[in-house]
């Protein structure tokens, strides 16, 4: 059991008989996942207009559904039925996939739902305004508790279910005025920016490890602030 940031857990780790493992020589083998299938169901709409009438835009929309199944008790892939945030072993419950490789860990395959949009008017005097809009659910935030499982390792082992938090659902808001000018076979196109127009301060990323309650709901990464860029393209 741990206790941090007001958030108090209790896991139950399963370990390999050390006994059996020692008979067994410390080996493995491999098996087929028997019980085990996931299922994913989706749906998307996308609405094009094409410019004409001096405007156009686009929509994007999608629903998605990743679920996992268990035939029997839930077991993970390596037969231990220990909890972890990447195997939450909930019958009919998310596939939790893990990113990597940047040090900024989340979990990318829990977003039920996201949006885009994008459009553009024409102005008088050639002038270009454009406008983009971008929204998904908030991604979950499985707290875990680090410990050690036997010969299978030490794992992050789930606090409750990997659904249970969330964070807020992400809006980002971006406009675009620009100009194109010819000079000859030359084009000029100058430009002002403006990025994350709202400039929320959602936060996309903290701490998961109740067992290390120093760092625990640490804010690791947020949302770039509203930032404007002004710039000119050459084309030729």
């Amino acid at each position: 059991a741990r206790t941090a940031g007001g958030i108090s857990g209790t896991v139950q780790p399963y370990a390999p008989p050390a006994a059996l493992i020692t008979a067994g020589g410390s080996g493995r083998y491999r098996t087929n996942y028997d019980g085990y299938s996931n299922q994913f169901k989706g749906l998307e709409l996308t609405l094009n207009k094409r410019m004409s009438n001096k405007w156009g835009g686009r929509v994007a929309f999608s629903l998605n559904d990743w679920t996992e199944h268990f035939d029997g008790t839930p077991v993970g892939p390596n037969g231990n039925p220990t909890k972890t945030d990447t195997s939450p072993l909930l019958d009919g419950g998310p596939v939790s996939v893990l990113s990597g490789g940047s040090g900024k860990a989340s979990f990318y395959s829990s977003f039920k739902w996201q949006i885009y949009i994008n459009g553009i008017v024409q102005l008088p005097a050639s002038f270009d305004l454009s406008t983009q809009i971008f929204g998904r659910q908030g991604g979950t935030f499985p707290v875990s508790i680090s410990t050690g499982i036997g010969s299978d390792g030490t794992g992050r082992l789930l606090v409750g279910g990997v659904e249970d938090q969330r964070y807020d659902n992400l809006w980002n808001l971006d406009f675009r005025l620009a100009r194109n000018s010819k000079i000859g076979k030359i084009t000029l196109t100058p430009s002002i920016e403006l990025f994350n127009a709202l400039n929320n301060d959602v936060v996309l990323s903290k701490a998961r490890a109740l067992s290390t309650a120093s760092t625990f709901n640490r804010i690791e990464e947020v949302i770039s602030p509203r930032i404007v860029r002004v710039g000119v393209k050459l084309s030729f």
